[in-house]
């Protein structure tokens, strides 16, 4: 393996004597690369903080960006090694040395169950790609994450489309950490571009679920919105959601309910095809630049969403 004062001499030569690379000759050494018939071009790990391998199933969004890793991993002929980073309480030299005992160039890193705590990173010679942003160590690596801005515009489009006039945003801290605050910063934009709406404060679950219930009381909100269906059910033991309230999900979708299609498979496809291409131009692990891909998801119909019956017409009194 050429080493990294090396490469820096190679391309500080190379920028001095004018060298341009040839598009061409780069398409040819791609074609020969890929043709070649060694299946296994070397092992990628997927960083993850879960403690045990049944909590990758537990999460639906997990198991989908699972698929796609694994599929496109496959297809690029990378071996995948699964590191749980809580073991032992690995630290990031720890993390380090047993990459670089097992000869691995890229890491990938699973959206962490438990965001309050750092997430240990190697910080040389490894190239780095996060299928998440919702920890201050994600920031110094290239991302590929829902683009949650846009997911949130196309659920209230089609909440307001759909004929329903008051919207009752519930959701968490950690929910608005891992979305960036999109839910609540486009509730409010989409609030003050449509007069018609009832302006209904949306609810941040940090409490006991009595103020949640009082919340509800108060405002009626004519459908919820929530991130997962763990948020729906704290409201079960009020009131039955959806069939006395209509709902919809913005983190997930399925088993009725409507919501958004986060395409975390894609998510997955595109964060391992990322890595496989930094990792084959050598480049160092953590970039000046961080760059970010943004996956665009789309809203799911669901019977927990029914199209409200319109309002009777109004009658003129006769004078």
């Amino acid at each position: 393996r050429i080493s990294k004062r090396t490469r820096r001499r190679v391309h500080t030569a190379a920028r001095k004597m004018g060298y341009v690379p040839d598009p061409e000759i780069a398409r040819l050494m791609s074609h020969l690369r890929t043709s070649r018939t060694t299946r296994i071009a070397s092992t990628l790990a997927v960083l993850t903080d879960a403690e045990d391998a049944a909590d990758y199933f537990v999460n639906p969004f997990i198991c989908m960006l699972l698929q796609g890793i694994r599929k496109q991993a496959e297809e690029l002929g990378h071996a995948l090694d699964f590191i749980r980073v809580r073991e032992n309480r690995m630290s990031p030299a720890r993390l380090q040395a047993i990459l670089e005992t097992r000869a691995i160039r890229g890491a990938l890193m699973l959206p962490p169950q438990d965001i309050s705590q750092p997430f240990p990173l190697p910080q040389e010679d490894i190239v780095l790609v996060a299928a998440s942003a919702c920890v201050p160590e994600f920031e110094q690596v290239h991302r590929v994450i829902p683009d949650h801005y846009a997911n949130m515009i196309a659920l209230y489009q089609a909440i307001i489309a759909a004929g329903y006039r008051s919207i009752g945003l519930v959701t968490s801290p950690e929910m608005e950490q891992r979305a960036r605050n999109c839910p609540v910063c486009v509730y409010e934009w989409m609030m003050r571009d449509h007069a018609r709406m009832a302006r209904i404060p949306p609810y941040v679950l940090n409490r006991t679920s009595k103020s949640l219930f009082a919340w509800y009381d108060k405002y009626r909100p004519s459908i919820l919105v929530a991130p997962e269906m763990w948020l729906i059910e704290a409201l079960q033991d009020h009131i039955n959601v959806p069939d006395e309230v209509p709902a919809a999900l913005f983190m997930g979708f399925g088993t009725g309910f409507a919501g958004v299609n986060q395409h975390s498979e894609v998510i997955g496809r595109e964060a391992v095809q990322l890595l496989a291409a930094e990792v084959v131009r050598n480049v160092d692990a953590l970039p000046e630049h961080p760059k970010t891909i943004l996956i665009r998801g789309e809203f799911v119909p669901g019977a927990s969403m029914p199209v409200p019956a319109p309002a009777p017409p109004r009658t003129r009194r006769k004078v």
